[in-house]
């Protein structure tokens, strides 16, 4: 069953002049507010995040522990491991 797309209205943002949707917690700049180009990329969007499951999510999200064992290894390398102290 495809989820709802929430908060997948058309809209201005009034700062920029464009077209603006949020959909799954992302916002996507369209183009110029009221084009066709913006219409077509909305529609393209919604239709995109109502079918796909992966829609929004980033390709590759590390978690906690590989973001520790990078630091450990990049402090070793420029620490010298420690041999300093």
């Amino acid at each position: 069953m495809a989820s709802k797309a929430v908060n997948s209205s058309y809209r201005l943002h009034r700062g920029s002049g464009q077209a603006v949707v949020t959909l799954k917690g992302q916002t996507y700049y369209l183009g110029t507010y009221g084009s066709q180009e913006s219409k077509e990329k909305y529609r393209r969007l919604v239709a995109e995040s109502l079918v796909s499951k992966t829609f929004g999510m980033k390709e590759r999200q590390i978690s906690v522990a590989e973001t520790i064992n990078a630091y450990l290894e990049h402090a070793e390398r420029y620490y010298n491991g420690g041999s300093e102290y």
